[in-house]
């Protein structure tokens, strides 16, 4: 294929998702808030933050229990790709 060919394909399908997909979608829930929401009078200082960080930001967590598991199964079989083995001497 074309580069042309595929600019002018990936236009066409804007053209129809404008024209025809979005005005068929609900309209959206909420109205969009660029200015984020104040923080609770309980950690609004800086000193008040980092204290409740220390408290409730453990380092060793279930989460990241779970992110290292998932981080190592997805690298150990990409690096057996990338790393082949050599032959014994």
């Amino acid at each position: 294929m074309s580069i042309g060919l595929l600019v002018v394909l990936a236009v066409g399908l804007a053209v129809v998702f404008q024209r025809v997909v979005r005005p068929r979608l609900r309209p959206a829930d909420w109205n969009w808030r660029v200015r984020p929401e104040p923080l609770p009078e309980q950690i609004d200082e800086a000193h008040e933050r980092e204290a409740w960080r220390v408290r409730y930001d453990a380092v060793w967590s279930r989460n990241t229990l779970e992110r290292r598991c998932c981080c190592s199964a997805w690298s150990a079989p990409s690096s057996a790709r990338c790393c082949p083995t050599t032959p014994a001497r």
